[in-house]
């Protein structure tokens, strides 16, 4: 399995800057692109929380090319990122990008739903 992390650089000096509606717009931006790039290397998306996105490839079905099709997927949103201005300065966003290959233990936790 190989789980793909990210988050928006500056993400809360860029809050601090604008409007609540202007945060939630940029993130739809961001995650439209990232929703659509996901479909296309075939990833499970797992969560978005706040500007942090997570996906992975493997689960939950086994794929032997996982470590390739999330390392692409990186890289095409290192690419189309760029397109995705910050209503602060109106200049693109940058992300902090993760990737981790391994074993891995999933399950939900807690009584609420």
């Amino acid at each position: 399995v190989t789980l793909f992390f990210s988050d928006v650089v500056g993400f809360t000096s860029i809050c601090d800057a604008i409007e609540p509606w202007e945060v939630i717009d940029m993130l739809n931006q961001l995650y439209s692109v990232m929703d659509y790039l996901a479909m296309r290397f075939n990833l499970y998306k797992v969560e978005t929380i706040g500007d942090a996105y997570m996906c992975c490839s493997g689960l939950p079905i086994p794929d032997d090319m996982h470590a390739e099709n999330i390392a692409n997927f990186a890289l095409a949103v290192s690419e189309c990122v760029r397109h995705v201005k910050s209503p602060a300065d109106g200049k693109p966003i940058r992300l902090r990008i993760g990737i981790h290959t391994g074993h891995c233990m999933a399950g939900v936790v807690g009584t609420l739903t």
